[in-house]
């Protein structure tokens, strides 16, 4: 599976609709870290930058387990 990262027109309508019409989607960049969901800095146009998760199975980089055995978290 291929992975495919939003891009600044992906998200103009979504900034548009929580922020108005007065700020606009200068950059986006996608950050490192988030391996089971997409972190993105969205800089706009009056200097500030919002962050946003998105967790989509396009995003996750682990893939799906075929395992049926318990999961035990980290002790």
């Amino acid at each position: 599976m291929t992975r495919a990262f939003l891009r600044p027109d992906d998200v103009r309508d979504l900034v548009r609709d929580r922020l108005g019409t007065d700020r606009q989607v200068v950059t986006l960049d996608r950050l490192a870290g988030g391996t089971r969901k997409g972190v993105y800095r969205i800089g706009l146009d009056d200097g500030g930058s919002v962050v946003l998760y998105v967790w989509s199975a396009a995003e996750n980089y682990w893939p799906v387990s075929t395992s049926t055995g318990t999961r035990r978290c980290c002790r």
